[in-house]
């Protein structure tokens, strides 16, 4: 199971993500990040910690794309990512990553305060409009993506429609 994690310092906003994330488990994250992205708080730097997640679905890539849309339509800044797994490096690039964050293949220097997003405590929404608002996400970053999850968009478009 994986874990979400925040820590602000003034302007400056660290998340980490740890474990094995998937849509199953992730609805009180994308509550989170709904929220504190529509804060209208003014936002230095954002820095993502991965040197402990082992997966990301698809879903949870698509959050992290709607952090580095935010940072970028709001603050022409690029987000920036810790990892330091070659499969998770991996599976950044390949979906264009590489392209809209500042990824950074080693261990961060963030400190360890930081809080888990506790489930329980946030509410979350429709497990199938979130998973589609995190793959048009991922579709934005760059038309490989687009072709990619253009039919599970679809698919998931048409099964909310039923």
């Amino acid at each position: 199971m994986g874990n979400y994690y925040f820590a602000q310092d003034g302007k400056n906003v660290f998340f980490k993500l740890t474990g094995t994330l998937k849509y199953t488990t992730s609805g009180h994250f994308d509550t989170f990040l709904d929220d504190f992205l529509n804060s209208e708080q003014e936002i230095d730097t954002v820095a993502i910690d991965l040197t402990e997640a082992e997966y990301l679905d698809s879903t949870n890539l698509g959050f992290l794309a709607k952090i580095a849309e935010y940072m970028m339509d709001r603050y022409n800044r690029k987000t920036l990512i810790y990892s330091t797994s070659a499969d998770i490096n991996h599976t950044l690039s390949s979906v264009g990553f590489d392209e809209v964050f500042t990824l950074i293949f080693r261990k961060s220097d963030m400190d360890d305060k930081f809080g888990i997003l506790d489930p329980d405590k946030l509410q979350q929404k429709d497990r199938t409009d979130m998973m589609i608002d995190a793959h048009k996400c991922l579709m934005r970053i760059n038309e490989k993506n687009a072709q990619t999850f253009k039919d599970v968009v679809e698919l998931m478009e048409m099964s909310r429609k039923k």
